[in-house]
């Protein structure tokens, strides 16, 4: 039995394993952090403060949404291990790409389509590249995810206009869903709310 302490101060809601990394274990929680742990070890191997990435978000899509902080409600892995999504509080969609011990956050924010916070987030079955969103607002976003960052190596500001998502389809449901899972099923995908 292990205990990972010391880095969230408020609650850790949510806590994802990285896809073929049995020792990458990503958590966040209602203080706004997002932490890479090595699960072996115990040790916190990176930090992200969702406060400061926001206002880098903001500054560069020129948008803002000032009522709810970027608590950190959902996280979700690509099932080839490449990418990260964050869903936030404040209705973004934070994505990132996992490139050696680092993580570098996408440029795009969903703060346009999600109107309120999210409840949660989770890539399709076998796709890097298709992820589902649920808000509070009663909205199933289906996004597409750019090209995976684990294979490049330029810089951190090239490298992260190259990632993001944008929304392909959205649908109103009849009630606010707390829960979503992506399931395959005879070659198509389905969403389970």
């Amino acid at each position: 039995k292990r205990e990972l302490t010391g880095e969230h101060g408020n609650i850790c809601g949510s806590a994802v394993f990285r896809a073929g990394c049995a020792r990458d274990l990503v958590t966040g929680g209602y203080d706004c952090r997002v932490c890479r742990w090595d699960a072996s070890s115990g040790k916190c191997r990176m930090r992200l403060d969702m406060n400061k990435v926001h206002s880098e978000l903001e500054t560069s899509a020129g948008a803002k949404q000032l009522v709810n902080p970027p608590f950190v409600e959902d996280l979700a892995c690509s099932h080839d291990g490449s990418k990260m999504a964050v869903a936030l509080g404040d209705g973004n969609i934070v994505l990132y790409g996992f490139t050696g011990d680092r993580l570098w956050p996408s440029p795009h924010s969903g703060s346009i389509t999600h109107l309120s916070p999210l409840s949660c987030v989770t890539f399709l079955p076998a796709s890097h590249t298709h992820l589902f969103s649920l808000s509070n607002d009663r909205q199933l976003t289906l996004w597409e995810a750019k090209r995976s960052l684990a294979t490049s190596t330029s810089s951190r500001r090239s490298v992260a206009s190259q990632c993001g998502c944008h929304p392909l389809v959205q649908h109103e449901m009849g009630h606010k869903g707390n829960c979503i899972v992506a399931v395959a099923g005879e070659g198509r995908g389905r969403a389970l709310v």
